[in-house]
């Protein structure tokens, strides 16, 4: 089995004339943790949508465990999780609401969904916060919920 989990090669994006990406070359490897960073601007959040199948219209390659991304089905999807910069969408949700309707989303039972997640703020000392707004927590608290 190979170690690479993510493969970008030759990537490039444009929106209408202003080139956003331009030939963007990266590998990781399995247990691998990187930063991407970068200017407002320099084409990060780009590239992430572009490997979560969000955008379109990209030359080069992105291989996620293996696989080409533009030549194979969206499973790959249920192996990764993605925290957006802003998730408004969600912010009126408790925890426990916000979670279920996720774990329900890759087939869990809603029970067996709320009794871990239950379980996993509790081992976090977050208990007290699983039935509480996501608009009520820090930026640190919203990156538990995936």
């Amino acid at each position: 089995m190979s170690s690479e989990v993510l493969t970008i090669t030759g990537l490039i994006k444009s929106y209408g004339s202003k080139e956003v990406l331009k030939g963007i070359d990266l590998k990781v490897d399995r247990g691998e943790i990187i930063g991407y960073i970068g200017p407002n601007g320099a084409g990060k959040s780009t590239t992430v949508k572009l490997m979560l199948g969000l955008e379109e219209g990209y030359s080069g390659q992105i291989e996620i465990f293996g696989e080409d991304i533009a030549r194979h089905d969206a499973s790959y999807k249920k192996r990764i999780g993605y925290i957006p910069e802003t998730s408004e969408m969600y912010d009126s949700l408790t925890a426990q609401e916000y979670l279920t309707f996720v774990a329900e989303l890759y087939g869990m039972d809603y029970d067996d969904a709320d009794r871990k997640a239950e379980q996993l703020f509790d081992v976090f000392g977050l208990g007290d916060v699983y039935h509480s707004r996501i608009s009520s927590f820090s930026k640190g608290m919203r990156v538990l919920q995936v």
